[in-house]
């Protein structure tokens, strides 16, 4: 009954772990809907408007309708692409609930280029974590980013990547911790908020299909992991109460 239990106990608790490990949000799109399979998921960004006449149109779908058009400098985030026939990328704006032309964009610098440019520099993460009587640290895009979020830390944080700064800082790569991910978080001096350097300048989008494509039956399987320890974890609850009957 005890080994039972335990073995219950620990496919509960893989359920959280599964869940958000690579579950990413649908839009709630006609277009979406009717062409998800030739969607892609992005590593989401955060991309500026950039159009050639001072504007970027967005559009019910891609080809679509015209509905509204920003200005260029403002800011939207986007996950989910679509490559249409001739090859060019469309983003769908989360804020604006509308494709953009992603070749009339600039990208945000982020962890992303960060990684691209620093990259080699990374070290493995030694199992370095926040000391747990912290009850508050920032979190940073990037290692000195003017980005930075003040956290309460609620949990152990432990670092996935370590980088040394110029000024011999460790920075500590965090790919989630409660809702927040792909965060940098200075692992010598976490709860400073005046690290923050010169803001990089975005980079130019164009119609090249960003490098960080992740595969959607990924999300899949994670579903269909979760589904089966969901399925495991009723089976033996049936069983547990099923002897206990008997006795």
């Amino acid at each position: 009954m005890k080994k039972m239990l335990t073995l219950l106990l620990a496919l509960l608790l893989l359920v959280p772990a599964l869940t958000y490990a690579d579950v990413i949000l649908e839009p709630d799109n006609g277009f979406f809907r009717a062409h998800e399979s030739e969607c892609r998921a992005l590593e989401g960004r955060t991309y500026i408007a950039d159009g050639p006449e001072g504007t970027l149109p967005l559009y019910s779908a891609p080809g679509g309708t015209l509905r509204k058009s920003i200005p260029n400098g403002e800011a939207f985030f986007c996950r989910w692409a679509y490559w249409d026939k001739k090859g060019d990328v469309w983003g769908y704006s989360e804020s604006h609930e509308l494709w953009a032309p992603l070749g009339y964009t600039l990208v945000q610098y982020d962890h992303i280029a960060f990684e691209a440019d620093h990259g080699d520099d990374f070290l493995p993460g030694d199992g370095r974590a926040l000391d747990e009587e912290l009850t508050a640290f920032v979190f940073y895009a990037y290692p000195g980013s003017p980005d930075h979020y003040p956290m309460d830390q609620i949990g152990p944080l432990t670092a996935d990547e370590l980088y040394v700064d110029e000024a011999g800082r460790t920075w500590g790569f965090v790919s989630y911790y409660y809702g927040w991910r792909n965060m940098w978080v200075c692992l010598d001096d976490p709860e400073n908020e005046d690290l923050t350097g010169e803001a990089k300048a975005p980079l130019p989008s164009g119609y090249a299909a960003p490098a960080t494509l992740s595969n959607r039956t990924q999300v899949g399987v994670i579903v269909g992991i979760v589904g089966a320890v969901v399925l495991l974890s009723l089976g033996a609850v049936l069983l547990l109460f099923r002897k206990k009957r008997i006795a």
